[in-house]
């Protein structure tokens, strides 16, 4: 057992229809990525907010709840201020926007560069996400440092893709997944840094092979963090992906923010 300063906040999820998760793992999602914060920062308060379901799926009502709620609460218990908070995002969204008929997505981007530029909000593929940037802007503009996995969508394809969203917002740091020769894993994102989240077979097929780490040995595959007794394997795993690569550099932030690090750097 871990001595861990862990908080737990629960948002209300909706019932979203997606096939059930058999292995247990995608429900410990959340709590993987907490292992790795506290193995880079174990001094850290960890405060770990559900937005997604048991099968780390969600919607963006929930996920901007969190995030205004969680704004909320540390201003209240600390002085007012998100400096010296560290908001990690194991998480992405893709909208594409094809479903908006280009007279609508003419106008928006008309009203958007009628807006003052201070007041802007950001375009995600020409569209502006109002409801998310703004609880996320919220927490940069009062001091917290935000960030962010690039996502996983990049298997096979001759230029990695761009970030996800939140990574891809200017004030957010968006994180790739490294391998072992730290060079760019094969399915990763393309983001702003890098840090290990294992890696896949050779591409187009990039496929992990989590069945061939073993316990005494070093695994170019995966990372090794925390899961629950509830699953199908009790205390560790492995897993993969660049939303474990975000936990370890939002530990690193937290870690030196914690010595003395200034906000500016």
């Amino acid at each position: 057992r871990l001595s861990a300063n862990l908080c737990v906040h629960l948002v209300p999820l909706p019932m979203i229809d997606t096939e059930p998760d058999k292995s247990g793992y995608l429900r410990d999602h959340g709590l993987f990525g907490t292992g790795l914060i506290f193995a880079t920062a174990p001094q850290s308060e960890l405060h770990l907010v559900r937005v997604l379901d048991d099968n780390a799926v969600g919607d963006l009502y929930s996920l901007a709840a969190g995030i205004d709620g969680f704004n909320h609460s540390m201003l209240l218990n600390n002085a007012g201020t998100l400096r010296r908070v560290v908001y990690n995002f194991s998480l992405g969204l893709k909208p594409t926007g094809t479903e908006v008929p280009t007279d609508i997505r003419d106008l928006l981007v008309q009203l958007v560069q009628a807006m003052p530029i201070e007041e802007r909000p950001e375009l995600v593929n020409g569209l502006p996400l109002i409801s998310l940037e703004m609880p996320l802007r919220t927490a940069f503009d009062l001091g917290a440092v935000l960030i962010a996995s690039a996502g996983n969508d990049s298997a096979g394809l001759p230029v990695p893709a761009p970030q996800n969203v939140p990574a891809s917002y200017s004030f957010v740091l968006g994180v790739q997944s490294t391998n072992m020769n730290q060079r760019q894993s094969c399915y990763s994102n393309s983001g702003e840094v890098g840090a290990p989240g294992g890696d896949g077979g050779i591409a187009p097929d990039c496929e992990p092979h989590l069945e061939l780490c073993k316990a005494d040995l070093p695994c170019d595959y995966g990372l090794v963090s925390l899961v629950s007794e509830q699953s199908n394997t009790v205390g560790f795993a492995y897993w993969v992906g660049s939303s474990f690569a975000a936990p370890l550099v939002s530990g690193i932030a937290a870690d030196a923010l914690e010595g003395g690090v200034t906000y500016d750097k």
